[in-house]
């Protein structure tokens, strides 16, 4: 079994990052105090690992029934807003809403949960060595290290490809938290100096998986 570093395991943490609930609006949702934040926000807190808010007085998960049914029609294309950064630019899908800390929602939050998150990260010097089964481990075992949860991913695509002339790893995955199917989709790329990921994240059922490929196409780092 290959052996992952802490470094890698919390730079992978930021594809899990932002599973936000309807009606729960956070800045990290999973991330753990250490974990890298949103480009450009102040790092996400919290005093135990799990999901800010998200809790009931007693501290146990609130029961809720997550919706499935888009309220609105998602567009196909990534033509909405461009952000542009120092470091990227990329362009959200039509109607998605900019907050100004790294965290990009629906149109329709948060009765469609559906979000973009940019993080970014030191290098891994194990990032063009993954494969797709590799990955998915490395997904699991974050969640139960993190979470004390065992989550069942499947990783629904999984391909290198280049980001202006960088490495850049494309995979996508679904899998349930507390009752919930999500779909994660996640373009990292690693420069020089840092790994910039963005990670694009929704409930089953709400069709955005064309809108956040055509959004992932539009990614220039410099």
């Amino acid at each position: 079994m290959k052996k992952f570093s802490r470094l890698t395991a919390v730079l992978i943490l930021a594809v899990l990052a932002v599973v936000l609930f309807s009606g729960c609006k956070n800045n990290g949702g999973l991330l753990p105090t250490d974990s890298a934040s949103p480009s450009g926000s102040t790092p996400v807190t919290s005093a135990t690992p799990g999901i800010p808010g998200w809790a009931s007085p007693s501290g146990s998960p609130v029961e809720t029934t997550p919706s499935i049914t888009p309220s609105t029609t998602p567009s196909t294309s990534g033509g909405g807003t461009v952000i542009t950064k120092a470091e990227y630019s990329f362009t959200l899908p039509e109607g998605f809403k900019d907050d100004g800390t790294g965290v990009y929602y629906a149109p329709d939050y948060p009765n469609d949960a559906s979000n973009i998150n940019v993080t970014t990260g030191s290098t891994d010097p194990d990032f063009a060595s993954y494969t797709s089964a590799s990955l998915e481990q490395l997904y699991e075992e974050v969640f139960s290290s993190t979470m004390g949860e065992t989550v069942d991913i499947e990783m629904v695509g999984f391909t290198y490809t280049t980001v202006s002339g960088k490495t850049a790893l494309r995979a996508s995955m679904r899998y349930s938290l507390y009752g919930f199917e999500v779909y994660q989709m996640q373009c990292a790329v690693q420069t020089s100096s840092q790994i910039i990921t963005f990670t694009y994240t929704q409930m089953m059922g709400q069709g955005w998986e064309q809108a956040f490929d055509a959004s992932a196409d539009s990614i220039v780092v410099y």
